[in-house]
């Protein structure tokens, strides 16, 4: 991993430094910078960011860019890394192996950015399609190539569904690696677009800021290009 950078965007999360730092490796963590004290404590190599989910995105990416290296990006609620295979089974990956295959893959493509899965379900898994060019990305991991596109600052959720969309118009892709899964602890909403949460801290994912994030999703991309997932289907384009 010579030539990738590997950030972690975090907030409200410093206890998860030493369990997300052992099933990945060592990283720096972007996080508030009331909260730098506290994940230094735990061991932290820590850049402070002054504002939200999207500026500490954009910290990251120039960060590594400045260094003319691959951006490797997540989230901070990572849990294991999971590859399908073309019997609709899953196993688990290391850390390394994932980044390896995406890195490859990254490589060998004319594109800019790479994700793997938006489903945990082998099921859906189509073994003739293990990579796409079209589609979602899910910024619980990203890998970015130097480039232009940067985060959003408007959104403070949605905001990984508006990068890809600026990839494709920029560079006309992106890349999926739909065999990899990176497993995480998920935020769930009931029926009513209620959030409840798995772990404690992170962003403010309430059904307000879905909704104020769609409402400029559709605005800045029009709502034809906007695919509102099933579980916020009480969210329309109206």
């Amino acid at each position: 991993m010579n030539d990738i950078f590997y950030g972690i965007i975090s907030k409200g999360r410093a206890s998860r430094v030493k369990e997300q730092e052992s099933i990945t490796t060592k990283g720096v963590w972007f996080v508030p910078v009331d909260e730098v004290e506290d994940y230094q404590k735990q061991g932290a190599d820590v850049i402070s960011v002054d504002g939200g989910l999207c500026e500490a995105r954009n910290a990251c990416l120039e960060m590594a860019f400045q260094y003319n290296k691959k951006c490797l990006m997540t989230d901070d609620d990572l849990k294991g890394f999971i590859q399908f295979t073309n019997m609709k089974h899953s196993f688990k990956v290391s850390f390394k192996k994932l980044v390896e295959d995406m890195s490859e893959v990254l490589d060998n493509s004319p594109f800019k950015v790479a994700g793997c899965s938006t489903s945990s379900n082998a099921f859906w898994y189509n073994p003739s399609k293990p990579i796409s060019t079209k589609g979602e990305l899910v910024s619980s991991l990203l890998l970015v190539k130097p480039s232009t596109p940067r985060f959003d600052t408007a959104l403070k959720v949605r905001e990984d569904y508006d990068f890809a969309l600026q990839h494709k118009k920029e560079y006309g892709a992106i890349v999926r690696l739909n065999f990899l899964y990176v497993n995480h602890h998920m935020a769930i909403y009931d029926k009513k677009g209620k959030l409840k949460r798995t772990i404690d801290g992170g962003l403010d994912k309430s059904l307000e800021k879905e909704k104020e994030a769609y409402k400029h999703l559709f605005k800045k991309w029009g709502k034809e290009n906007i695919k509102v997932p099933k579980y916020h289907s009480i969210i329309t384009p109206n």
